[in-house]
Protein backbone atom coordinates (compact mmCIF):
# COMPACT_ATOMS: atom_id res chain seq x y z
CA UNK A 1 0.00 0.00 0.00
CA UNK A 2 1.35 3.45 -0.93
CA UNK A 3 1.01 6.22 1.64
CA UNK A 4 1.28 9.91 0.61
CA UNK A 5 2.04 12.53 3.20
CA UNK A 6 1.73 16.21 2.39
CA UNK A 7 3.29 18.76 4.64
CA UNK A 8 2.42 22.39 4.08
CA UNK A 9 4.32 25.19 5.78
CA UNK A 10 2.70 28.58 5.51
CA UNK A 11 4.66 31.72 6.36
CA UNK A 12 2.83 35.03 6.21
CA UNK A 13 4.59 38.42 6.20
CA UNK A 14 2.54 41.66 5.74
CA UNK A 15 0.01 40.34 3.28
CA UNK A 16 2.32 38.04 1.29
CA UNK A 17 2.61 34.29 1.66
CA UNK A 18 5.22 31.68 0.81
CA UNK A 19 4.03 28.08 0.58
CA UNK A 20 6.29 25.05 0.44
CA UNK A 21 4.84 21.65 -0.22
CA UNK A 22 6.98 18.59 0.42
CA UNK A 23 5.58 15.25 -0.76
CA UNK A 24 7.14 12.03 0.48
CA UNK A 25 6.00 8.66 -0.80
CA UNK A 26 6.68 5.39 0.98
CA UNK A 27 6.09 1.82 -0.11
CA UNK A 28 7.63 -1.58 0.41
CA UNK A 29 10.92 -0.32 -1.04
CA UNK A 30 13.33 1.75 1.11
CA UNK A 31 12.42 5.41 1.41
CA UNK A 32 14.29 7.78 -0.92
CA UNK A 33 16.00 10.67 0.82
CA UNK A 34 15.04 14.16 -0.29
CA UNK A 35 17.89 16.08 -1.86
CA UNK A 36 18.40 18.89 0.64
CA UNK A 37 20.43 20.84 -1.88
CA UNK A 38 17.32 21.16 -4.04
CA UNK A 39 15.69 24.49 -3.11
CA UNK A 40 12.33 23.22 -4.33
CA UNK A 41 12.45 20.34 -1.87
CA UNK A 42 13.71 22.27 1.13
CA UNK A 43 11.10 23.13 3.72
CA UNK A 44 10.72 26.67 5.00
CA UNK A 45 11.11 27.98 8.51
CA UNK A 46 9.66 31.17 9.96
CA UNK A 47 11.64 32.79 12.80
CA UNK A 48 10.06 34.80 15.57
CA UNK A 49 10.63 38.08 13.76
CA UNK A 50 8.36 36.83 10.94
CA UNK A 51 11.07 36.78 8.29
CA UNK A 52 10.47 33.62 6.25
CA UNK A 53 13.77 32.05 5.22
CA UNK A 54 14.59 28.85 3.29
CA UNK A 55 16.71 26.27 5.13
CA UNK A 56 19.16 26.22 2.22
CA UNK A 57 19.86 29.58 0.63
CA UNK A 58 21.53 29.48 -2.76
CA UNK A 59 22.34 31.94 -5.49
CA UNK A 60 19.60 30.38 -7.58
CA UNK A 61 17.01 31.04 -4.88
CA UNK A 62 17.86 34.75 -4.83
CA UNK A 63 16.58 34.97 -8.39
CA UNK A 64 13.11 33.99 -7.16
CA UNK A 65 12.80 36.74 -4.52
CA UNK A 66 9.72 38.90 -4.77
CA UNK A 67 10.34 42.28 -6.39
CA UNK A 68 8.04 43.94 -3.82
CA UNK A 69 9.09 44.73 -0.26
CA UNK A 70 8.43 47.36 2.39
CA UNK A 71 10.27 50.68 2.13
CA UNK A 72 9.51 53.10 4.96
CA UNK A 73 7.51 52.01 8.05
CA UNK A 74 3.96 50.78 7.46
CA UNK A 75 1.46 51.42 10.26
CA UNK A 76 -2.04 52.49 11.22
CA UNK A 77 -2.82 54.62 14.28
CA UNK A 78 -6.60 54.44 14.93
CA UNK A 79 -6.22 57.12 17.61
CA UNK A 80 -4.02 60.08 16.75
CA UNK A 81 -4.34 63.29 18.75
CA UNK A 82 -3.03 66.67 17.56
CA UNK A 83 -2.94 69.41 20.17
CA UNK A 84 -3.12 72.31 17.71
CA UNK A 85 -4.58 71.16 14.37
CA UNK A 86 -4.27 73.52 11.44
CA UNK A 87 -7.56 75.13 10.44
CA UNK A 88 -6.66 76.70 7.08
CA UNK A 89 -9.08 74.30 5.41
CA UNK A 90 -12.27 72.82 6.80
CA UNK A 91 -14.33 69.70 6.20
CA UNK A 92 -16.87 69.14 3.42
CA UNK A 93 -19.69 70.49 5.61
CA UNK A 94 -17.73 73.44 6.93
CA UNK A 95 -16.72 71.76 10.19
CA UNK A 96 -13.38 72.47 11.84
CA UNK A 97 -10.69 69.79 11.95
CA UNK A 98 -10.94 67.77 15.15
CA UNK A 99 -8.01 66.98 17.40
CA UNK A 100 -8.68 63.24 17.12
CA UNK A 101 -8.19 61.43 13.83
CA UNK A 102 -6.73 58.31 12.21
CA UNK A 103 -3.21 58.36 10.76
CA UNK A 104 -1.71 55.66 8.57
CA UNK A 105 1.18 55.14 6.19
CA UNK A 106 1.69 52.68 3.33
CA UNK A 107 5.18 52.34 1.84
CA UNK A 108 6.51 49.76 -0.65
CA UNK A 109 9.39 49.45 -3.07
CA UNK A 110 9.91 47.35 -6.20
CA UNK A 111 13.30 45.96 -7.20
CA UNK A 112 13.21 46.67 -10.92
CA UNK A 113 16.77 45.52 -11.68
CA UNK A 114 18.49 43.43 -9.03
CA UNK A 115 22.32 43.27 -9.02
CA UNK A 116 22.76 45.34 -12.17
CA UNK A 117 25.21 43.56 -14.51
CA UNK A 118 26.19 41.19 -11.65
CA UNK A 119 27.22 44.09 -9.41
CA UNK A 120 26.06 45.18 -5.95
CA UNK A 121 23.94 47.93 -7.50
CA UNK A 122 20.15 47.55 -7.73
CA UNK A 123 17.49 49.85 -9.15
CA UNK A 124 14.25 50.49 -7.22
CA UNK A 125 10.93 52.24 -7.64
CA UNK A 126 9.19 53.23 -4.39
CA UNK A 127 5.86 54.67 -3.31
CA UNK A 128 4.84 56.07 0.08
CA UNK A 129 1.41 57.42 1.06
CA UNK A 130 0.72 59.19 4.35
CA UNK A 131 -2.91 59.97 5.24
CA UNK A 132 -4.78 61.82 7.99
CA UNK A 133 -8.41 60.71 8.20
CA UNK A 134 -10.95 62.71 10.20
CA UNK A 135 -12.86 59.54 11.01
CA UNK A 136 -14.51 60.86 14.18
CA UNK A 137 -16.47 63.71 12.57
CA UNK A 138 -20.12 63.53 11.56
CA UNK A 139 -19.07 63.19 7.93
CA UNK A 140 -15.64 61.48 7.84
CA UNK A 141 -13.12 62.88 5.36
CA UNK A 142 -9.41 62.83 4.59
CA UNK A 143 -8.08 66.21 5.62
CA UNK A 144 -4.63 65.51 4.09
CA UNK A 145 -2.89 62.82 2.06
CA UNK A 146 0.71 63.04 0.90
CA UNK A 147 1.89 61.05 -2.12
CA UNK A 148 5.59 60.30 -2.52
CA UNK A 149 6.83 58.32 -5.53
CA UNK A 150 10.59 57.84 -5.78
CA UNK A 151 13.23 56.08 -7.81
CA UNK A 152 16.76 55.30 -6.68
CA UNK A 153 19.83 53.14 -7.22
CA UNK A 154 21.24 51.36 -4.17
CA UNK A 155 24.68 49.90 -3.54
CA UNK A 156 24.60 47.10 -0.96
CA UNK A 157 27.86 46.38 0.88
CA UNK A 158 28.72 42.72 1.44
CA UNK A 159 31.26 43.06 4.25
CA UNK A 160 29.79 46.25 5.81
CA UNK A 161 32.99 48.30 6.21
CA UNK A 162 32.68 50.53 9.27
CA UNK A 163 29.11 49.09 9.64
CA UNK A 164 28.13 50.74 6.35
CA UNK A 165 25.16 48.75 5.05
CA UNK A 166 24.12 50.62 1.89
CA UNK A 167 24.32 53.88 -0.05
CA UNK A 168 21.47 55.03 -2.27
CA UNK A 169 20.87 57.99 -4.55
CA UNK A 170 17.77 59.02 -6.43
CA UNK A 171 14.85 61.36 -7.09
CA UNK A 172 11.57 61.80 -5.20
CA UNK A 173 8.41 63.83 -5.69
CA UNK A 174 6.06 64.68 -2.83
CA UNK A 175 2.64 66.30 -3.20
CA UNK A 176 -0.79 66.46 -1.62
CA UNK A 177 -2.41 66.62 -5.08
CA UNK A 178 -5.00 69.24 -4.10
CA UNK A 179 -4.29 72.01 -6.59
CA UNK A 180 -4.97 75.71 -6.17
CA UNK A 181 -4.22 77.49 -2.90
CA UNK A 182 -4.08 74.20 -0.96
CA UNK A 183 -1.50 72.57 -3.22
CA UNK A 184 1.78 71.65 -1.53
CA UNK A 185 4.53 69.91 -3.50
CA UNK A 186 8.26 69.70 -4.09
CA UNK A 187 10.88 67.62 -5.88
CA UNK A 188 14.18 66.46 -4.41
CA UNK A 189 17.38 64.70 -5.35
CA UNK A 190 18.40 62.65 -2.31
CA UNK A 191 21.00 60.30 -0.91
CA UNK A 192 20.49 57.62 1.73
CA UNK A 193 23.48 56.44 3.77
CA UNK A 194 22.63 53.61 6.16
CA UNK A 195 24.80 52.08 8.89
CA UNK A 196 23.58 48.86 10.52
CA UNK A 197 24.86 46.81 13.45
CA UNK A 198 23.55 43.22 13.26
CA UNK A 199 19.96 44.51 12.88
CA UNK A 200 20.21 45.71 16.47
CA UNK A 201 20.97 49.36 15.74
CA UNK A 202 20.70 51.48 12.64
CA UNK A 203 21.67 55.02 11.62
CA UNK A 204 20.15 56.52 8.48
CA UNK A 205 21.43 59.81 7.05
CA UNK A 206 19.30 61.27 4.25
CA UNK A 207 20.47 64.59 2.79
CA UNK A 208 18.53 66.14 -0.10
CA UNK A 209 18.58 69.07 -2.51
CA UNK A 210 15.38 70.66 -3.75
CA UNK A 211 14.80 70.79 -7.51
CA UNK A 212 12.45 73.51 -8.74
CA UNK A 213 10.26 72.46 -11.69
CA UNK A 214 7.22 74.40 -12.83
CA UNK A 215 5.10 76.61 -10.60
CA UNK A 216 6.27 76.86 -6.99
CA UNK A 217 3.33 76.54 -4.58
CA UNK A 218 5.53 76.73 -1.48
CA UNK A 219 8.79 78.65 -2.12
CA UNK A 220 9.81 78.65 1.56
CA UNK A 221 9.28 74.94 2.24
CA UNK A 222 13.03 74.30 2.69
CA UNK A 223 13.07 76.83 5.53
CA UNK A 224 10.80 74.47 7.49
CA UNK A 225 11.58 70.98 6.16
CA UNK A 226 15.29 71.59 5.79
CA UNK A 227 17.89 69.79 3.70
CA UNK A 228 17.88 66.32 5.21
CA UNK A 229 16.85 64.03 8.04
CA UNK A 230 18.53 61.65 10.48
CA UNK A 231 16.85 58.51 11.80
CA UNK A 232 18.27 56.41 14.63
CA UNK A 233 16.74 53.01 15.42
CA UNK A 234 17.53 50.54 18.18
CA UNK A 235 16.19 47.04 18.82
CA UNK A 236 15.91 45.94 22.46
CA UNK A 237 14.49 42.46 22.81
CA UNK A 238 12.25 42.79 19.75
CA UNK A 239 11.15 46.26 20.87
CA UNK A 240 12.20 48.92 18.36
CA UNK A 241 12.72 52.57 19.27
CA UNK A 242 13.23 55.06 16.41
CA UNK A 243 13.95 58.78 16.51
CA UNK A 244 13.72 61.02 13.44
CA UNK A 245 15.32 64.47 13.50
CA UNK A 246 14.82 67.04 10.73
CA UNK A 247 15.92 70.65 10.13
CA UNK A 248 17.41 71.06 13.58
CA UNK A 249 20.87 72.59 13.07
CA UNK A 250 19.95 74.27 9.75
CA UNK A 251 17.18 76.30 11.37
CA UNK A 252 19.12 77.10 14.53
CA UNK A 253 16.82 74.67 16.39
CA UNK A 254 13.84 76.97 15.73
CA UNK A 255 11.95 75.18 12.91
CA UNK A 256 12.90 71.57 13.39
CA UNK A 257 10.86 68.41 13.85
CA UNK A 258 11.22 65.29 15.99
CA UNK A 259 9.28 62.05 15.68
CA UNK A 260 9.66 59.22 18.20
CA UNK A 261 8.31 55.74 17.40
CA UNK A 262 8.12 52.74 19.69
CA UNK A 263 6.97 49.37 18.32
CA UNK A 264 6.58 46.23 20.40
CA UNK A 265 5.32 42.65 19.94
CA UNK A 266 1.76 41.91 21.03
CA UNK A 267 0.79 38.42 19.88
CA UNK A 268 1.90 36.11 17.04
CA UNK A 269 3.58 38.71 14.85
CA UNK A 270 1.15 41.53 15.65
CA UNK A 271 3.06 44.61 16.79
CA UNK A 272 1.76 47.62 18.68
CA UNK A 273 3.00 51.14 18.07
CA UNK A 274 3.25 54.45 19.92
CA UNK A 275 4.21 57.62 18.04
CA UNK A 276 4.92 61.16 19.19
CA UNK A 277 5.61 64.16 16.94
CA UNK A 278 6.72 67.70 17.75
CA UNK A 279 7.66 70.48 15.36
CA UNK A 280 6.93 71.71 11.85
CA UNK A 281 5.86 69.73 8.81
CA UNK A 282 3.78 66.92 10.25
CA UNK A 283 2.24 66.84 6.77
CA UNK A 284 2.76 68.94 3.66
CA UNK A 285 -0.26 71.17 4.31
CA UNK A 286 1.29 71.88 7.73
CA UNK A 287 4.86 72.42 6.55
CA UNK A 288 4.95 75.87 8.21
CA UNK A 289 2.66 75.00 11.12
CA UNK A 290 3.97 73.94 14.55
CA UNK A 291 2.15 71.16 16.37
CA UNK A 292 2.49 68.40 18.95
CA UNK A 293 0.84 65.02 18.35
CA UNK A 294 0.66 61.55 19.85
CA UNK A 295 -0.86 58.33 18.51
CA UNK A 296 -1.33 54.65 19.28
CA UNK A 297 -1.97 51.76 16.91
CA UNK A 298 -0.35 48.90 15.03
CA UNK A 299 2.98 48.59 13.23
CA UNK A 300 3.38 46.27 10.26
CA UNK A 301 7.00 47.12 9.42
CA UNK A 302 9.51 49.56 10.89
CA UNK A 303 13.07 50.67 10.15
CA UNK A 304 14.60 47.40 11.45
CA UNK A 305 11.82 44.82 10.87
CA UNK A 306 10.97 45.38 7.20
Amino acid sequence: MNLSIKKISLCILFGTASISVAIAQTNTTPEKNINQSDPQAAAFICPANMTCTPKNQTDKQSNHQSILSTYQPNYVLPFYYTANPQQNEVGPNGEQNKNEEVKFQISVKANIWRNILNSNFSWYLAYTQLSYWQAYTQSAYFRETNYEPATFVQYKFQNKPFLLDSISGGFMHQSNGRGGSLERSWNRIFADITFNYHDKAQLQLMPWVRVNTGYDYNPDISDYLGYGSTTISYNIGNNVISLMLRNEAESGFSRGAEELDYSFPIYHGIRGMLQAFSGYGQSLIEYNHYTNSIGVGFDFSDWLFT
